[in-house]
């Protein structure tokens, strides 16, 4: 899971965004840099979980403007607007809230609305 090449790549992507500088501090990026060079694979309990939270932190900071919004109010909405097509009597609208293009849709909406329209 946590092999050579794996980490290569994650650190190389981050780099690239440039978001490896300011997602981790420097222990973090001195055991990410170590683990690059001297490991094939990591096996150790404790380094394991280290490296697991440097690449959550790493994997949320190479995420989209759109993808956090999308998370955040993307899905709250679409369950917002089946609740009220549901109650209208509209029983087809069960099946959107597994649509997520129509998630796609209501955010790409609601992000390019003018800044006094959007909702947070």
């Amino acid at each position: 899971m946590l092999t050579r090449g794996f980490l290569v790549c994650l650190r190389r992507k981050a780099i690239r965004r440039k978001v490896f500088f300011g997602a981790l501090d420097r222990l973090e990026r001195g055991i990410l840099d170590l683990s690059t060079r001297l490991l094939d694979q990591a096996k150790n309990i404790v380094l394991v979980s280290q490296l697991l939270d440097i690449v959550g932190k790493l994997e949320d900071a190479l995420r989209s403007r759109f993808v956090k919004h999308l998370e955040s109010y993307g899905y709250r909405r679409v369950v917002q607007v089946v609740s009220q097509a549901v109650k209208m009597g509209c029983d087809v609208a069960r099946g959107w809230l597994m649509d997520a293009s129509f998630a796609w849709y209501l955010t790409a909406q609601n992000l390019n609305q003018p800044m006094g329209y959007r909702t947070p």
